[in-house]
């Protein structure tokens, strides 16, 4: 189920039909100073500071509610859009509580990330998602030369709001990929 979710969502962008090296927009919410140092010096793994419940490296998603998570509650919320390359992806279903978690351990080898669908309170969906419940993905990457930053959105307390609106619209496209790989 992750796996097949990862691949529709791979072969939604156009640019990938023909290519054996996916590159996926996806999203990174920080606040603004990180930012400004991600475009200075690049993205840092940052299992320095924080041991990743899915492993270690950089987190980014390609749900912009889940990415509102990371810079919502910031003084000066900044949304990072970057390019990923992720390579060989682990489709990660392993719970974070569980005794094989997957927190704080580097990433599986031969595998270049690992991929993970969860539902609101960060616990991975294993099958098929019961219908009407909000998935998000994390991609975790232990590279930085997998990503890198395109743009950089600022954002105000308006924008933010309008995020939260507007975050049921961005479930509902990631719902139509996951309804569109159960149907094959």
């Amino acid at each position: 189920f992750v796996q097949d979710h990862y691949k529709a969502m791979v072969k939604y962008y156009s640019w990938n039909k023909d290519y054996k090296l996916a590159i996926i927009p996806m999203l990174h919410g920080t606040s603004e100073s990180i930012a400004y140092s991600i475009l200075e010096h690049g993205f840092a793994a940052l299992s320095k500071t924080d041991s990743g419940w899915y492993g270690q490296g950089i987190y980014v998603t390609s749900t912009a509610s889940c990415a509102l998570q990371y810079y919502n509650e910031k003084v000066d919320p900044m949304l990072i859009i970057a390019y990923v390359l992720p390579g060989n992806v682990y489709p990660t279903t392993e719970n974070p509580f569980s005794s094989y978690s997957l927190k704080g351990q580097p990433i599986f080898k031969p595998y270049n990330g690992h991929y993970v669908l969860t539902d609101t309170n960060g616990v991975p969906f294993t099958s098929s998602k019961k219908k009407g419940a909000i998935m998000f993905d994390e991609l975790v990457v232990d590279q930085e030369s997998q990503i890198i930053p395109a743009y950089f959105v600022k954002l105000n307390e308006e924008s933010v709001l309008k995020a939260l609106r507007y975050m049921r619209m961005n479930t509902i496209n990631n719902q139509e990929i996951c309804e569109k790989t159960e149907d094959t």
